[in-house]
């Protein structure tokens, strides 16, 4: 229905312009934690570390759904930072619900990092063994979503799309700026596959 209210980190974000893109016929609320999109309408700034902010923009906005994108997805930021973004976060929301007696439908953006990637096609019934901290935090952050009565999580590999003006670098053009030598994926073909 159209009086969906939505609330989530990361509406600043590429994926979350998408989403924010596609609900127009909804009344939302996006968060950003630095810098606010110019055209885009109804943003808050939020620190999701931070639980008293939390507490506000969810008065705020009374959500229905919240749809939680915001992450460190990089494995080069201190393991402390990763956790307190990627983890702790997660935890003040959920908390923060709790104190005020919400239930939101969740949608939580996670990682196909959770997996060591050996196996290949994983489904959801699999075990997962992250290697790096980025999927270490993120499993840990579903398993807190897991709590919670109504939630989706969503295992995303790689998103890529149309870059916006105002779009910092993704996962391509940072590897083809990058000057450093960069391991990206070992290609495992299935028995008698060619090619």
């Amino acid at each position: 229905p159209g009086s969906a209210k939505q609330a989530g980190g990361g509406a600043n974000a590429f994926v979350g312009k998408t989403i924010v893109s596609s609900l127009k016929k909804y009344e939302w609320i996006g968060a950003y934690h630095k810098n606010k999109n110019k055209s885009m309408k109804n943003q808050v700034k939020l620190d999701i570390t931070k639980r008293k902010q939390v507490i506000k923009v969810l008065k705020k906005a009374n959500p229905d759904i919240m749809i939680v994108l915001s992450a460190i997805s990089s494995n080069r930021e201190k393991k402390e930072r990763i956790k307190k973004v990627n983890t702790d976060s997660i935890s003040n929301i959920t908390l923060s619900l709790k104190k005020l007696k919400m239930n939101p439908k969740i949608i939580f953006f996670s990682t196909d990092q959770i997996f060591d990637g050996k196996k290949g096609r994983y489904s959801e019934n699999d075990a997962p063994h992250p290697i790096n901290e980025y999927g270490k935090s993120k499993l840990k952050a579903e398993k807190i979503i897991k709590k919670n009565k109504k939630y989706l999580i969503l295992r995303c590999s790689l998103i890529l799309g149309n870059k916006a003006e105002d779009d910092h670098g993704n996962f391509i053009t940072n590897f083809i700026n990058s000057k450093e030598k960069l391991r990206v994926f070992s290609i495992i073909r299935p028995h008698g596959m060619r090619g």
